[in-house]
């Protein structure tokens, strides 16, 4: 498998521009996730994957065209890992789409 890191602060700091604080914390409360016992592993890691799963449904709503607008403007400022990010989840995007189709 190839299985990409996907940071959840780049992600969010392109679904959230407006979140005033890109910490976990702060994030998952913006969202109305659970963070019961915060900087303890596994209520951490249980908060991201919910967190991810929040931005995946914000991503899978956006329009194609926005999310290869992102990606352009990404290697234009020579930001690799915004790019690499935005296009894996494209990538996955597709993916999604497929399997609703098939």
């Amino acid at each position: 498998h190839n299985n990409y890191a996907i940071d959840t602060y780049e992600l969010s700091a392109i679904l959230l521009p407006s979140a005033p604080r890109y910490n976990l914390t702060s994030l998952t409360t913006g969202l109305g996730i659970e963070l019961e016992s915060a900087h303890r592993a596994l209520d951490d890691s249980i908060a991201t994957a919910f967190l991810y799963w929040e931005l995946w449904k914000k991503v899978i709503q956006l329009p194609p065209d926005l999310l290869e607008e992102i990606i352009f403007w990404a290697m234009v400022a020579n930001y690799p890992q915004l790019s690499r990010i935005m296009n894996i989840v494209t990538n996955r995007l597709k993916w999604h789409i497929r399997l609703q189709t098939d």
